[in-house]
């Protein structure tokens, strides 16, 4: 329908004025190549030279620059004559491939192509390459590759070749005619800026002063110079140093990036809507088919409304989109007749038909003229033909006004719940219209996309099902309809698996997808079915469960470009929900999150949780309530972004063990062994106990998988570890190795255990193994201890070397550097100037444990000083002092102190703090 807009990658100006042509050119040659013809000439003598181009840099440009762009129209003959020129450079190979194909398209139909001039400038050197240039001629219809259209537009394709970074592509051409739908009347648009930076820029349009030529800038300060010689006039703005414009992704319909110059000969938007009328009245008269179609639709239907729907559904739906879009044909639609017995149209076509069919109807229907490219933005622009791309129709229907695009398909059959696309603005073509007309939001519009999920857990051994539906409402369904309908359902469920994939990668499809159409409400229904594998899992008596409301996170996933100078677009009118529902075997007692529910001047967030019985219900929803974020706003809009993201989906644990049974059981264990001393130890086994009888009850019980019976083992094997019962923890581990014998983190254990049983050899066995998988520094510092115990120190230093450094600044660091400086004492030597130096580096001092043992033991400070030091935090002494008393017993046998040493594994043994390394270490050592 639309002339395309001149734009900078067609424009351009030469490096040197018009007398430093090619002299070969001095005469006007006309060519022919696949049926199309061409010229190369001067240019037309009202030409005046270009201005100086500047090759001027910019900070971050990308790899092309325009040193010079300069546009001339004359509108002078009986056509208007486009001058342009323009010069390119690479400033990097990625750019040769932009510079290196001049393409100028033109429509033959009514346009003529003259080439001035094509050369290289090279090392200031110009090169002329118009001469010997292959100039292709191709008709390359991108709408009929599309199947959309035939425009007839032919592009001149000149592939140049040795073309290196740093030359200059200076290119000349003019174009002559314009379509004759608009008459005699003048009207363009030029950006003043680009992606690319443009050294000097000019455009020059000289008219006689018949044409009253009105102008406008967007986005710009600049204002055009405008003379007047005799009976002519020019009009001219030039410009230098053209930074590039940083595009950005999501800006609002409407906005523009860039500056434009708007020129036009129409005054109002009632003289378009003059020129609109002209080309669109005679199309919509009455005709005899089109009467008998309305007939049979009316027969069908009771009321206006619904024959309205089933006209549109008609047109949209039976009429295939294509045009025909030679000349006038761009914009001039064809009779409504015509388009019916083709059974093809584009938009102009397809609405004058539905026009005609309302109005038999008894509809008041007019076209109204929109940019779905400018949206609103052509409120902005001088009245002009060129501002729309896309044609509508207007209906008023029982007082109510519709906007029906006839070029969609899979749209609902009821006006009122169908999609509403906002193009902000639009110029009803109709008697008397004078402005444009704004296209709002029917009254508590809102598209909806609703997503339920249900989980549904019968057998921990089984996986759990997932039921995924996926409800479309208006825009969202007709999106949904047009993907089945060019894609396929199976298309759509892998779409929807991929998605779940991210969440739970092992996610598998439960059968075939179901869809339920309700077009009466413009809602569609995607149903799937999955398993979850190995979901569920295990944590010390707990099975947790996680959902991650994916349609929402995907909604607050920020923008690319955060830090803006453009606004940023909101999907609005939107509100997305998601439904999460857990069904569980048994009865939900947990307590839930409260409800969630504020708002900003952006976005309105709602989270709710309920239980039924056995039923957990999740609701969250995010509604837009803007249509745009300002850039000085997006900060704030960010940090809402992200604490929405952080309340979204959650998790359950719940309890597979009997909590009375445990609870009992807890109370008789803890009696045998505490004196209730609220200290730090009495809280460690406390805590081993409840690991340890939990473990054993849901071992027992033998409701869960293997993956989560195996992790059962393991924790009560840890517990058992800490608890001074190593042969029970030997054994748990080996029954979770007969579930899974590659299970790593059970071997790791199971060294633990071995070592506390004082079978350091079996435990380096199984560290070796483990450590050939995945090497570790706790596996090295638990392989330094056992060959320690096993009298190996050398061995056991260079292990706690390596250790030390694998664990960095970190209290497993210093606690290696203890078993460091033991190794070395008992090897007979001090503790070196090397490992002080480490130690200080680590933090080991006397203010902070265990800084005081590493006193003691580098230093030779007394051990009555050191556990004075372990008393002084009362929740702490009792761990604090089976540590010192575990490293002074060593310190005293480096010394051949073993009464002295006795006594100290004695009183750490007696203390009972048996979920500590060291006590279980002066055990061991006490029995050696």
């Amino acid at each position: 329908m639309r002339k395309p807009l001149l734009t900078l990658r067609r424009i351009g100006t030469a490096l040197l004025a018009i007398a430093l042509f090619n002299p070969c050119l001095s005469r006007a040659e006309r060519f022919e190549k696949n049926g199309f013809s061409y010229s190369i000439a001067p240019p037309s003598s009202w030409v005046v030279p270009s201005p100086a181009p500047i090759n001027a840099s910019f900070h971050d440009e990308p790899d092309i620059r325009t040193p010079l762009n300069d546009i001339q129209v004359s509108l002078f003959g009986e056509q208007p004559e486009y001058y342009v020129h323009y010069q390119m450079v690479a400033l990097q190979s990625s750019g040769l491939e932009k510079i290196s194909q001049i393409s100028i398209s033109f429509s033959p139909e009514y346009e003529t192509l003259t080439l001035h001039d094509i050369s290289v400038i090279r090392n200031g050197q110009r090169i002329a390459r118009l001469p010997q240039a292959n100039v292709d001629m191709l008709r390359r219809e991108q709408g009929l590759e599309a199947k959309l259209a035939v425009d007839g537009q032919v592009t001149a394709l000149i592939v140049l070749s040795d073309i290196r970074v740093g030359d200059i592509i200076d290119v000349a051409y003019s174009t002559y005619g314009t379509n004759p739908v608009y008459g005699n009347r003048f009207t363009m648009s030029l950006p003043l800026n680009h992606p690319e930076g443009i050294g000097a820029l000019r455009l020059r349009v000289v008219y006689p002063e018949s044409h009253k030529l009105q102008y406008r800038m967007i986005n710009s300060v600049l204002t055009p110079a405008i003379t007047q010689e005799g009976r002519g006039r020019t009009l001219e703005i030039s410009n230098n140093n053209i930074v590039p414009v940083k595009m950005e992704e999501d800006v609002p319909l409407g906005f523009s990036m860039f500056s434009w110059l708007h020129i036009s000969e129409y005054r109002s938007w009632s003289e378009v809507n003059d020129w609109a009328m002209n080309h669109f009245s005679a199309a919509t008269n009455p005709d005899p088919a089109v009467r008998q179609l309305a007939r049979n639709i009316a027969a069908k239907y009771p009321t206006l409304k619904a024959r309205a729907a089933a006209a549109l559904a008609f047109v949209q739906n039976e009429i295939r989109y294509f045009g025909v879009e030679l000349g006038t044909s761009s914009h001039v639609p064809k009779p409504a007749a015509t388009t019916l017995t083709d059974r093809y149209g584009d938009c102009k076509d397809k609405t004058i038909l539905l026009i005609g069919l309302l109005r038999e109807l008894g509809v008041e229907a007019y076209p109204a003229l929109v940019s779905a490219q400018s949206g609103p933005g052509i409120a902005k622009r001088l009245p002009s033909p060129f501002s729309f791309d896309h044609v509508i129709t207007h209906a008023i229907i029982d007082g109510n006004v519709y906007w029906l695009d006839a070029t969609l398909r899979h749209q609902g059959s009821n006006l009122d719940t169908l999609g509403f696309y906002a193009y902000g603005k639009a110029l009803v073509v109709r008697p008397g219209a004078r402005e444009l007309t704004d296209m709002s939001f029917p009254a508590d519009y809102m598209n909806r996309n609703l997503h339920h999920e249900i989980f549904t857990v019968t057998d921990f051994k089984k996986p759990v099902a997932l039921s995924v539906s996926r409800t479309y409402h208006r825009q969202y369904a007709e999106y949904v309809r047009a993907s089945l309908s060019a894609r396929g359902l199976e298309a759509i469920q892998k779409d929807i698996h991929d998605q779940l994939l991210r969440n739970y990668p092992k996610i598998v499809t439960a059968g075939a997808a179901q869809v339920k159409d309700d077009l009466e409400r413009n809602t569609i229904e995607v149903i799937v079915q999955f398993e979850l594998p190995d979901f569920l899992k295990y944590e010390t008596g707990r099975l947790r469960l996680e959902f991650n409301p994916s349609s929402l996170v995907d909604a607050t996933t920020p923008p690319r470009v955060l830090a803006r100078q453009f606004p940023l677009a909101l999907r609005f009118p939107e509100q997305l929900t998601h439904f999460v529902e857990v069904r569980w075997p048994e009865t939900l007692g947990i307590k839930l999150p409260p409800l969630i529910e504020n708002s900003d001047a952006f976005l309105q967030f709602h989270s709710h949780y309920e239980i039924h019985d056995n039923v957990l219900l999740l609701e969250q929803r995010i509604a837009a309530l803007a249509s745009e974020v300002a850039p000085q706003q997006v900060p704030q809009y960010l940090e809402r972004l992200k604490k929405i993201r952080s309340e979204l989906g959650g998790s359950l644990q719940l309890a597979v063990y009997n909590k009375e049974d445990v609870s009992n059981r807890y109370e008789t264990e803890v009696k045998k062994y505490f004196y209730f001393m609220e200290d730090s130890l009495e809280r460690a086994r406390r805590k081993q106990i409840a690991v340890q009888l939990i473990s054993d009850d849901v071992i027992r019980a033998g409701k869960l998988d293997n993956s989560s019976l195996l992790q059962a083992y393991m924790d009560r094997a840890a517990a058992s570890t800490l608890l001074d019962q190593c042969n029970s923890a030997v054994k748990d581990l080996r029954a979770a190795l007969k579930l899974d014998s590659s299970q790593m983190s059970a071997k790791r254990l199971q060294a633990d255990a071995l070592a506390a049983c004082g079978n350091h050899r079996e435990s380096l066995q199984i560290i070796d193994e483990v450590r050939q998988k995945n090497s570790t520094q706790q596996m090295l510092s638990l392989r330094a201890r056992n060959l320690f115990m096993l009298g190996k120190y050398r061995e056991a230093e260079g292990q706690l070397q390596e250790s030390i450094r694998l664990a960095g600044s970190t209290e497993a660091a210093q606690y290696d550097l203890l078993w460091l400086a033991l190794a070395q004492l008992r090897q007979g030597k001090t503790v070196d100037e090397k490992l002080r130096e480490l130690a200080l580096l680590n933090g080991l001092s006397a203010e902070n444990w265990p800084g005081p043992i590493w006193l003691a033991l580098s230093e030779n400070t007394s051990g009555e000083k050191v556990l004075r030091e372990a008393n002084k935090q009362p929740m702490e002494a009792r761990l604090r002092r089976t540590e010192a008393l575990f490293y002074l017993g060593q310190q005293a046998l480096a010394q051949n102190q073993a009464d002295k040493a006795r006594n100290y594994f004695l009183q750490s043994i007696d203390i009972g703090a048996s979920p500590q390394w060291e006590y279980i270490f002066s055990k061991l050592q006490l029995g050696q």
